[in-house]
C-alpha cells in the first residue's frame, strides 16, 4: 500500500509540476504574443503623453485623433513615430477631447514615403498635387524652348518662316507676356499673403501640414510660373530682333 501512495504521488507530483510549465508555456505565448495596448497621461499646458505598449522594436507608430466615436467623423493624424519609438508628446491646446489609436503602418498613404518622412502621411493628395505642379512648371519651359528654338531657327535661316507661328509670334509680343507674367505673378503672390494670413490666424504656431501644403503649394507654382513668363517674353522679344543679317518670324 505504501508503495502504490508513493507512486500515485509520484505521479501526482509529476502532473503538477507539468501542468505548471504548461501553464508557464501558455502565460509567456500570452505576454509575448499580446496585442500592442495605448495608454495616455494628461500633461500641463494641455499636451498629453501616449505610450504604446507590447511594441515590437521594428514598428511604426502613427497617432491619430477624432473628436467624437462617429463613423462619419474621419481620422486626423497627429504625429508619427521613427522605427521603435512608443511614447510621443503631442499638444492638444488648453480644452479638448476626443479619441485617439495608433495605427503600426510604415506607409499609412501608400504613397512609398516612410510616414517619418512624409509631410503628410495620411493623405496622397498633397503629393499628387506638388506632382501636379511639378509637371505644369516642366510643361511650360518645354514649350518656351520650343518656341525659343523656332524663333532662332527661323531667324538665322535654318528654318523657313512659318505663316501660323509668325502670326502667333506678332500676338504674343513683349507687352502682352509682362502683362500675362505679371497677372500669374500676382496670382501666386496674393496666395502666399493668404497662407501668411492664415498662419497669422493660428498665432504663428503649427498648422495642419496638408492644408499648409494645399496653399503654399499653388501659390509657388504660380510665382515660378510669373517669373518664367516675364523673363522669357525678354528673352523672346530679344530673339526676334531684326538685324541686317537675320529675319526673325512674320519679318517683311
Amino acid at each position: 500500500m505504501r508503495n502504490e501512495n508513493r507512486s500515485s504521488m509520484a505521479w501526482l507530483g509529476a502532473g503538477g509540476f507539468g501542468f505548471l510549465v504548461l501553464l508557464y508555456v501558455l502565460l509567456h505565448s500570452a505576454e509575448i504574443d499580446a496585442a500592442p495596448g495605448l495608454t495616455i497621461t494628461n500633461l500641463l499646458n494641455g499636451s498629453v503623453k501616449i505610450s504604446i505598449t507590447n511594441a515590437s522594436a521594428s514598428d511604426y507608430f502613427q497617432i491619430e485623433w477624432r473628436e467624437e466615436l462617429n463613423s462619419h467623423v474621419p481620422w486626423a493624424a497627429i504625429t508619427n513615430g521613427t522605427q521603435g519609438q512608443t511614447n510621443f508628446t503631442v499638444s492638444m491646446g488648453i480644452t479638448f477631447n476626443g479619441f485617439f489609436r495608433a495605427l503600426n503602418c510604415v506607409d499609412c498613404d501608400g504613397d512609398h514615403v516612410n510616414n517619418d518622412q512624409d509631410a503628410d502621411p495620411w493623405n496622397p493628395n498633397v503629393g499628387t498635387l506638388a506632382v501636379a505642379c511639378m509637371t505644369v512648371i516642366v510643361g511650360f519651359q518645354l514649350v518656351a524652348f520650343a518656341f525659343f528654338t523656332k524663333v532662332f531657327a527661323i531667324a538665322e535661316g535654318l528654318l523657313p518662316d512659318d505663316p501660323k507661328f509668325s502670326r502667333a509670334f506678332k500676338f504674343f509680343n513683349l507687352e502682352k507676356g509682362i502683362l500675362i507674367g505679371l497677372v500669374v505673378l500676382l496670382a501666386g503672390i496674393v496666395l502666399s499673403a493668404r497662407a501668411v494670413w492664415v498662419w497669422k490666424q493660428a498665432g504663428f504656431g503649427e498648422l495642419s501640414p496638408e492644408e499648409n501644403l494645399r496653399r503654399l503649394i499653388p501659390a509657388a507654382t504660380l510665382i515660378v510660373l510669373g517669373i518664367q513668363s516675364v523673363f522669357s517674353s525678354f528673352f523672346m522679344s530679344a530673339l526676334g530682333l531684326k538685324t541686317t543679317t537675320r529675319k526673325p518670324p512674320g519679318a517683311s
